[in-house]
């Protein structure tokens, strides 16, 4: 069975018109009065003395189970401190047994942004709107947005590095023929692989003899610039690519 779930902030005309008993005044309760849902879970930046009235008020006029979390954000226009709460809630509810639909329209922009942008990335959801002109509508947005998060090669330490390097990542040809059975430089080879997709600045390190040019031109080869000239010199090796990677055999600093 798929729980029709809605998920909302609380906004302040949901507040007035909880304050003054008008009954599908407010975003929220028209929404619930126009759509069925299952279940409402809220969110609410407000004081408690504020927004508990408002949930006991919610809860007397609808029938559907009405879930309640207070919500500390640095303030209502704080876009990470809005997000966070926002994914942490969103990802705890998120299953193939729940079809979940975003009220839009109370709270800030802030908080409209953040639900867009997480609807339409992380998480397949169906919006609303709610205005005393337009009534209630599910809210069409006709573009779709593309979101990763890649943390940025030149912040990462070597230990991020490794702990990147030893989940799960593709090879590509570019590597295969830098064979080897020591785990120091199976893990290297992964580390390099990881660093080859970003375009970043790379630094190898090692003694002569060590391998550094084969892992300069693996890292070349399995870039986005691979298409490119390969140039190498006397004094340096560059794909304009990776982090650090050191070649030698025991990996540390010595």
């Amino acid at each position: 069975m798929v729980d029709n779930v809605l998920v909302s902030w609380i906004g302040e005309a949901d507040l007035q018109s909880a304050a003054a008993n008008l009954p599908s005044s407010g975003p929220i309760s028209a929404t619930l009065s126009s759509v069925k849902f299952d279940k409402i879970i809220l969110l609410c930046s407000y004081s408690a003395v504020r927004s508990s009235p408002y949930i006991d008020w919610l809860r007397y006029q609808t029938q559907i189970d009405v879930e309640y979390h207070q919500v500390a954000l640095i303030s209502p226009v704080h876009f990470e401190s809005i997000y966070l709460a926002a994914d942490k809630q969103l990802a705890s509810i998120d299953s193939p047994n729940t079809q979940l639909s975003i009220l839009l329209s109370p709270g800030t922009p802030a908080m409209q942004a953040v639900w867009i942008l997480l609807g339409k990335t992380k998480y397949a959801a169906t919006f609303y709107q709610s205005s005393k002109e337009q009534g209630v509508q599910e809210a069409n947005i006709s573009f779709e947005i593309s979101a990763e998060y890649t943390p940025l090669a030149t912040t990462l330490t070597n230990e991020q590095l490794t702990q990147l390097a030893n989940g799960d990542s593709a090879h590509t040809a570019a590597f295969e023929h830098i064979i080897t059975q020591n785990p120091i430089m199976e893990r290297l080879k992964r580390q390099a692989h990881i660093l080859a997709e970003r375009d970043v600045p790379v630094l190898i390190q090692g003694e002569t003899g060590t391998g550094k040019e084969l892992f300069v031109r693996a890292i070349h080869n399995a870039s986005s610039r691979s298409d490119q000239p390969f140039v190498a010199s006397e004094f340096s090796t560059g794909a304009q690519h990776a982090g650090r990677i050191d070649t030698r055999a025991n990996g540390d600093d010595s």
